[in-house]
């Protein structure tokens, strides 16, 4: 297919230089996960060279965290700027939570992205959601330093945390598989499970997940802090 992203048959012609060198920019429309062979025609149609490569669902970075805690109710958290320059087409996902939080959560950042609310969760005392925006254009990237993440709530957060990341070769639209909450009693562990969760069906794809803690006694939150593994040992 010619590389303009359209799927359209056919082969694209690249001008060379004098010494037969040459360059081509190959666009991947979004949500393309695969792996790409490439052959070089020559005018007679017989290959005169060959590559390839693999287009994936990959994590790229973080581009911050903010977390607050205090008795100042308020009604928003700001990563304030983000500390990372987004690459065009790739996606945003963030995941918030916040304590005395009600429904109403909507994520949005200075470039006018406006991620949707992909999932949101009430607990008896806070929420829990992600939002995800996909296919950033080249014109809206988030530029290190100067752009900002906010997440905006419909009631006053006394105790709330955001972190926001970076993945390539997401697909423009998914599903939330699988919401689980793992309550903790009183001086249990502090390893919480999400029980039995949903089979993946493709080899490349992102799972991504939001911990929200309730207690008695105030605690720190970090946001992005932690690990997560599975079972069995290794996926």
């Amino acid at each position: 297919m010619t590389g303009n992203g359209t799927e359209t048959p056919g082969s694209d012609a690249v001008g060379a230089d004098a010494d037969g060198k040459f360059a081509y920019d190959y666009i991947i429309r979004n949500g393309v996960v695969a792996d790409y062979l490439v052959d070089v025609l020559g005018s007679t149609g017989v290959p005169l060279a060959s590559t390839s490569f693999t287009d994936s669902g990959n994590f790229v970075q973080n581009l911050g965290t903010a977390s607050a805690l205090g008795l100042i109710i308020t009604t928003s958290i700001t990563i304030l700027p983000v500390t990372g320059t987004v690459t065009p087409g790739n996606s945003i996902i963030v995941g918030f939570v916040g304590s005395n939080v009600n429904t109403g959560v909507i994520c949005s950042d200075s470039k006018g992205n406006l991620p949707t609310t992909d999932v949101t969760r009430v607990a008896p005392n806070g929420i829990v959601s992600i939002c995800s925006t996909h296919g950033i254009p080249a014109a809206k990237v988030l530029v290190a330093g100067i752009d900002t993440i906010t997440v905006t709530f419909a009631a006053g957060g006394s105790s709330r945390s955001v972190s926001a990341s970076e993945f390539s070769g997401l697909a423009a639209i998914g599903t939330i598989d699988r919401t689980q909450s793992a309550a903790l009693n009183p001086g249990s562990t502090n390893s919480p499970s999400s029980g039995v969760t949903a089979t993946t069906s493709q080899a490349d794809e992102i799972l991504f997940g939001a911990i929200w803690f309730s207690g008695t006694n105030a605690a720190t939150f970090t946001a992005g802090s932690g690990a997560c593994t599975g079972s069995p040992t290794g996926t």
